[in-house]
């Protein structure tokens, strides 16, 4: 539960506020790549027989001192962020890194790692191409592109617009949400669906766009709003603000017409040692009874809450009353890749 006292709203959505947010674009380190061409094959057989060489597809290897474990989720973004280099290394194709892999070379979360690499090509490619490429037709129109982190991508709105028509919802969603929080134009975003208006996956697009919401601030929270909104829930507000007595705090969801909140608790929240952890705890502790003494209920949910049971959808229907889940129309088609191999 993120309860926090801060000075103002952490995120703001140009579609639903005035001022736009400036966009926001982290820095994304692009893990040096070394092809097997380029190297003598001794040197080679050795780096890899000792572990110096980590190899990332076929010909092409990363030093593990530039990796983190690929036990962890960074080591695993890491290595999908070298093969995107690697595979752009070794193709004489004038390609652009697009889709959920441009996703990735802008810094935003995803909710799984793609399992290809996705790259624009002015004209159609062989069915013969690699397996862990999907190439896909720019049409005669291309796709306006930049230079990111040594990488020639897809512009931010034609990341999102791209993603949107074609990835799982989930990921779609995760990438959106992140996008807008850090300053993609959704005007923009909608202009381009309006642009291929009648073509594959505009439609879908525009469907998931309308769920986007800029105030998620982690991928957990972007899939537990969309999770209530596919069983029917209406629509949550994110970020809402509670004002107590300890001073003003912002919860991740809530329907106001309930008070009702859910929170979502990483796993990370109470990490250190015992004796940060336990303040941490008793603050937190203070904050909720103080949002509760205003009137609120508050439901923290974890990722156990997210999975195969829906512990969360189970429990929300013991608190709210009945009719709030026929407010809105199911849509059970938005979760289709929410247990698909979590990365």
């Amino acid at each position: 539960m993120r309860l926090d006292l801060l000075p103002a709203r952490p995120h703001l959505d140009q579609g639903q506020h005035d001022r736009p947010t400036p966009l926001v674009v982290p820095r994304v380190v692009i893990p040096d790549v070394v092809l097997a061409r380029d190297l003598p094959r001794g040197t080679l057989d050795a780096g890899v027989r000792d572990g110096r060489l980590v190899r990332v597809r076929r010909g092409a290897y990363v030093s593990r001192d530039g990796m983190s474990p690929t036990e962890t989720a960074d080591g695993r973004r890491r290595l999908e962020l070298a093969r995107v280099a690697a595979v752009l290394a070794q193709t004489r194709a004038a390609a652009v890194v697009s889709h959920q892999s441009a996703a990735l070379v802008w810094g935003l979360p995803t909710w799984h790692l793609p399992t290809t690499v996705h790259l624009f090509h002015p004209v159609r490619r062989s069915s013969r191409s690699a397996k862990d490429i999907t190439w896909h037709e720019a049409g005669s129109g291309g796709r306006p592109t930049l230079q990111l982190s040594g990488l020639c991508v897809t512009r931010l709105e034609q990341t999102v617009v791209d993603c949107l028509r074609t990835a799982p919802p989930l990921d779609a969603l995760v990438i959106t949400d992140a996008a807008l929080a850090r300053g993609a134009d959704r005007g923009e975003i909608e202009r381009l669906l309006t642009s291929v208006s009648g073509r594959r996956g505009a439609s879908r697009g525009r469907e998931l766009l309308d769920l986007a919401d800029a105030g998620a601030q982690s991928p957990w929270e972007s899939v537990c709003r969309v999770l209530l909104q596919a069983v029917g829930l209406p629509a949550p507000e994110t970020q809402v603000q509670v004002d107590t007595y300890l001073g003003r705090f912002y919860a991740d969801l809530g329907w106001r017409q309930w008070r009702f909140l859910v929170e979502f608790d990483g796993a990370t929240k109470y990490s250190g040692d015992d004796r940060a952890a336990t303040s941490a705890l008793m603050a937190e502790k203070r904050r909720q009874h103080a949002v509760e003494d205003e009137g609120w209920r508050v439901l923290r949910a974890t990722a156990a809450d997210l999975g195969r049971s829906l512990l969360l959808v189970q429990r929300l229907r013991r608190l709210l009353p009945e009719p709030a889940f026929r407010s809105s129309r199911p849509r059970p088609h938005l979760l289709t890749d929410l247990h698909h191999g979590r990365s």
